[in-house]
């Protein structure tokens, strides 16, 4: 019994494996988390910048920052890139009641916009329209 246990694919069982242990919502949950990064680098950006017109701060200690955040920027990209290949697709089901609701609440907060809420959840912009409107 155990030598057929043994020559089972690997691949079937992490298909049945990450259906059972992703699920919309985790998949939603991941990829809002690397967009609020995201945004985060590019606020970060935005005040070097903005640091570069106050003549108290060092020039070349500012370039240094940047730099940095550049390179953050690109390793996040990367980790990102690799996480999405191991997410599973998101399957045509329908929404269920509680990630309507999370939906609801996330666009509530103002901090996701519609295209962003479909973008996690695997689901077209018109199709988070109407669940806001509701």
């Amino acid at each position: 019994m155990s030598d057929n246990f043994n020559n089972i694919s690997a691949a079937p069982y992490e298909q049945i494996s990450n259906r059972a242990y992703f699920s919309r919502t985790d998949v939603a949950t991941t990829k809002r988390g690397c967009q609020d990064l995201t945004n985060q680098i590019s606020k970060l950006n935005d005040e070097i910048y903005r640091d570069f017109s106050d003549r108290s701060k060092d020039p070349a200690d500012l370039l240094k920052k940047r730099e940095r955040l550049i390179a953050l920027k690109d390793q996040f990209e990367e980790i990102e890139s690799q996480l999405n290949e191991y997410l599973p697709q998101i399957g045509s089901s329908r929404l269920t009641e509680t990630e309507k609701n999370q939906i609801k609440g996330l666009y509530a907060s103002g901090l996701y916009n519609q295209q962003q809420l479909a973008n996690q959840y695997g689901v077209s912009q018109p199709t988070i329209s109407d669940i806001v409107k509701t």
